[in-house]
This record gives C-alpha cells, sequence and structure tokens, in this order.
C-alpha cells in the first residue's frame, strides 16, 4: 500500500476514500486481531506515504 501511496500519489483519492469510510472503521470495530493490526499498517503508510498535506487539518488529526 505504502509504495502505491507514494508514487501514485494523484490516483489514491478513491481508494483512500473508501479506506478512510469503509475499511479501516470495519478493521478497527472487528474483534480479530489481524484486521486491526491491518487497519494500523494501512494507517501508517497512509501518514508516512500521503503526509499531512494530502489531508484535511481534522482528518489528518483523526488518523494520528
Amino acid at each position: 500500500m505504502g509504495i502505491l501511496f507514494k508514487t501514485h500519489i494523484s490516483f489514491v483519492t478513491e481508494i483512500v476514500s473508501r479506506l478512510q469510510n469503509e475499511m479501516l472503521p470495519a478493521a478497527f470495530a472487528s474483534p480479530d486481531q489481524k484486521r486491526r493490526k491491518f487497519g494500523l499498517f494501512v494507517l501508517d503508510d497512509m501518514v508516512e506515504h500521503l503526509g499531512p498535506t494530502y489531508f484535511t487539518q481534522n482528518d489528518f488529526n483523526t488518523i494520528v
């Protein structure tokens, strides 16, 4: 995920939106530890490779 975010930042808007609105909330609501780890992995890649300027200030604060 990280390399996709890093190299194709202008093409990942829809993916990031779906992650934020559907997949990550489901992962963190899951009782399955592997799903929560996946959510943290994706959030880490989003923060590291997209950076704070990609998100609104509110969204970035929520992610961090």
